[in-house]
């Protein structure tokens, strides 16, 4: 008689360790590690949107998703080199909720008038998917901010 015992997969290899224990092994198959996650679709807030407090942003669930990254920034690239991007990883939920954040932590990190970025993407032990979409918000009344720059 065999025995079989999968020691544990590991998200940062290629396969799980398997110990066998036993006179017939030859017809043993590794484990595949799961595809990539596919592309995230994005809920709310809605692109190009004005928002007067900080929002919970939104999107829907990605099959063999384990958790989600989300990004936002000022800067449409999400250059990280002028420190612009807020990154949020191993969220476990199709939701953030910034305003929760402030309260939680004292995150401060939007500034009001102020055009933001977003985006999204799914992970699981094969990696990360790819970036959703990237959407708009407006933090404040940019429109004030704009015409006030012209007045």
């Amino acid at each position: 008689m065999d025995i079989v015992q999968t020691l544990g997969c590991s998200p940062d290899t290629d396969f799980c360790p398997t110990l066998l224990v036993g006179r017939n092994i030859k017809n043993f198959s590794p484990v595949t590690p799961p595809p990539l996650p596919g592309q995230t679709l994005l809920n709310l807030p809605a692109n190009g949107t004005t928002v007067e407090s900080p929002p919970t942003l939104s999107w829907q669930h990605v099959s063999g998703a384990q958790d989600y990254r989300a990004q936002v920034s000022w800067d449409s690239s999400f250059s990280t080199e002028n420190a612009s991007v807020l990154d949020f990883a191993q969220i476990t939920g199709n939701r953030l909720d910034i305003a929760k954040l402030v309260s939680l932590i004292g995150f401060d990190g939007l500034q009001i008038n102020r055009r933001y970025y977003w985006r999204v993407a799914a992970i699981n032990y094969a990696g990360q998917g790819p970036w959703s979409e990237t959407r708009t918000l407006d933090y404040g009344d940019i429109d004030m901010v704009f015409k006030a720059g012209f007045e």
